[in-house]
């Protein structure tokens, strides 16, 4: 796509009043400082992004749209306009902005204050929205591309993060995937394709595993220290001993076991706990099923007294409704009355209001003639009329209103006996809740607080048979029994304990096992920090031949300036920077430090190499371009703004360069 403008029409902008500039395929604009020639790139960005050829907005401390007085201060009631006709690939677009003075008259002001600038955007003379607008600009190019494509030295004054981003997106070359493919770097290949990532991240995963793994081997021979002081130690033959005496303690409790079956056998103690046991069983039984009554009784009383609560509640709530109720119609009442009364006196007043005959003294207000007596009797008959009429309209209105507001009185005192009834009957009613609700409470306080089991002689008998029965037990052999179990007791207590031995010479077992299996991990983990090694060296080796690469790749596309990508640390690693350099008798100079004839053929170089890139040419200005001497080529359309001893703008156009 290839962007020129044909003319420039420019009104109240800046420094210009009134000025039209027509442009060729090279336009040379020549003439002393401040005859605006900067004003011109500044009016082509305004209309297009509403900033200057430096992207400063508008009211800010370095562009002011608006022109100024001699003390700085903007020029009002002043309409800012610039047009562009421009050829689009040859066809018209013709974009004009208009910008005007929003002057605002407040309500109570005599005069009127300024509320702002308001803009009006037209393509090809017609108007359309600011949204419009900007989309039908966006189609061409963004901001930033125009920007870089259309002036000079905008790209090397971008940051330079986002002048590498232009850079390698030049790059036409995959070159990871050339590396990949060689067999050096088979390995980085398959760990790429394995992690499903790409060769920088594999940078930071290899290194991220190292420092991890180097993190766990060196937290390695603390565990095997703290695993080794954990070890127990153990008296000669201590173990032994443990096994030994474990061994005939146990067999010594069996034999003991044998003896007591043998006696409870013998005895018949046996036969004395399952009577006791039954007998028991079946005491706790009754004495569940007495207890179960006493609750259900207990359960019957809450429920009782809960319900005449709510009863009692209720009809309190009904009561102190209705009597809300009943003041409401008294109140109600006491004031339809007073309003009755009051129509009462009013339509005895009015009934006895007379009709009193105009005073007149009989002369016209017209001609000041006197008037005949049968026209002045005709407007006292007249007047009379009306004012029965009206009297008989105001006695009726009256009326009615006294029978509505009787009607409403027989309804109020109607409703006012009805609730005096409702409020005796629920007093009534009210009366009797409370005396119920107090005999429920009554009876649930004069329950017993526990079951009385004395309501069942069954339990009574069976507690007798049991204590008889644990009486005739204490008469059997149990001491005899009761000597073994003690002894039993002791055995097992020195089976504990050796137990115990045992159980620590297991522990120790289990830590050798730990310490052989962290001695283990301790080889592996090396073998793997090796390992990764390996490949993060691979993988820097793999860094520095891409950037020999995408550099070769990037410089491969600027016919002279040649660009610095990365930047070797001395420790090895590499850092991602991005200068240019510019021939300059026989060898490399950095942009910073060129000549300006040389920056400026550098930025038309760098221009013409990304308009090829993103096939867009757009119109070139070149401001201070008295400094160079010859001037690059290029395929855009190209505008010099020099300086020259001209006291007014010296328009030069020709067909090429």
């Amino acid at each position: 796509m290839r962007m020129t403008v044909e003319k420039i029409k420019i009104s109240n902008f800046k420094g210009i009043r009134e000025l039209e500039i027509d442009f060729g395929a090279v336009t040379r604009i020549s003439g002393m400082n401040g005859t605006g020639k900067t004003t011109i790139p500044d009016a082509f960005c305004w209309v297009l992004w509403n900033k200057d050829s430096r992207g400063n907005a508008p009211g800010s401390y370095d562009f002011h749209e608006k022109p100024l007085n001699k003390d700085g201060e903007e020029i009002h009631n002043l309409d800012t306009t610039v047009e562009l006709d421009c050829r689009l690939d040859g066809q018209r677009f013709n974009l004009k902005r208009t910008q005007r003075e929003n002057w605002v008259k407040k309500r109570g002001s005599a005069d009127a204050v300024f509320q702002g600038n308001t803009s009006t955007y037209w393509i090809n003379d017609v108007e359309v929205k600011l949204s419009d607008f900007k989309a039908r600009i966006a189609q061409i190019a963004s901001e930033e591309i125009f920007r870089l494509i259309g002036s000079l030295s905008a790209f090397n004054a971008l940051d330079w993060k986002k002048r590498r981003e232009q850079l390698i997106a030049l790059s036409d070359v995959d070159v990871d995937a050339m590396l990949l493919q060689q067999e050096q770097y088979r390995p980085l290949a398959d760990e790429c394709g394995q992690r499903g990532i790409e060769v920088d991240n594999l940078r930071k995963v290899l290194q991220d595993q190292r420092k991890r793994t180097n993190d766990e081997i060196k937290m390695i021979p603390v565990r095997i220290d703290e695993a080794r002081k954990a070890l127990p130690e153990f008296k000669h033959n201590e173990v032994q001993d443990a096994e030994y005496i474990t061994k005939d303690s146990l067999a010594d409790i069996d034999r003991i076991n044998g003896y007591i079956a043998e006696i409870k056998a013998q005895s018949g103690a046996a036969g004395y706990s399952d009577q006791i046991l039954a007998l028991e069983t079946e005491a706790l039984s009754l004495q569940r099923t007495v207890a179960d009554g006493y609750r259900a009784d207990m359960r019957k009383l809450e429920q009782e007294r809960s319900i005449a609560s709510d009863t009692y509640r209720r009809a309190a709530d009904a009561l102190a409704d209705t009597k809300r109720r009943l003041e409401r119609d008294h109140s109600e009442l006491s004031i339809a009355v007073a309003a009755r009364d009051a129509l009462r006196d009013a339509y005895r007043t009015e009934y006895e209001r007379k009709f009193s005959p105009p005073s007149t003294d009989g002369i016209c207000p017209t001609c000041k003639q006197p008037l005949p007596e049968s026209m002045i009797q005709a407007a006292i008959d007249e007047a009379c009329k009306s004012f029965d009429a009206e009297k008989k309209a105001k006695l009726l209105d009256i009326k009615k209103r006294g029978t509505d507001k009787g009607a409403e009185i027989a309804r109020l005192e109607e409703s006012v006996a009805r609730n005096e009834a409702e409020v005796a009957a629920l007093q009534d009613q009210l009366a009797k809740a409370e005396a119920e609700r107090d005999a429920a409470y009554e009876k649930f306080k004069a329950m017993p607080t526990e079951p009385d089991y004395s309501s069942e002689p069954r339990i009574a008998e069976l507690r007798g048979k049991i204590e008889e029965l644990k009486a005739a037990q204490k008469e059997s052999p149990g001491e005899k029994i009761a000597a073994y179990e003690q002894r039993r007791a002791e055995l097992q207590e020195i089976v504990n304990r050796n137990r115990a031995i045992l159980a620590r010479r297991d522990a120790g077992i289990e830590t050798e096992k730990r310490i052989q299996d962290l001695e283990r991990q301790q080889q592996e983990k090396a073998t793997r920090i090796a390992e990764l090694e390996q490949l993060i060296a691979l993988v820097e080796h793999f860094v520095q031949d891409r950037c020999r690469a995408l550099e070769d790749s990037i410089n491969a596309k600027f016919p002279t300036v040649r660009w610095k990508l990365f930047e070797m640390q001395i420790n090895g690693g590499i850092n991602d920077v991005c200068q240019a350099y510019i021939p300059c008798g026989g060898s490399l100079v950095s942009y910073g430090s060129a000549n300006t004839a040389s920056q400026v053929n550098a930025d038309i170089e760098i221009i013409n190499v990304l308009s090829e890139h993103y096939e867009l040419y757009l119109p070139l200005f070149a401001d201070n371009s008295e400094r160079v001497n010859v001037i690059a080529p290029t395929k855009s359309q190209f505008i010099s703004l020099a300086v020259s001893t001209d006291s007014e703008l010296k328009i030069e156009t020709k067909e090429a360069v």
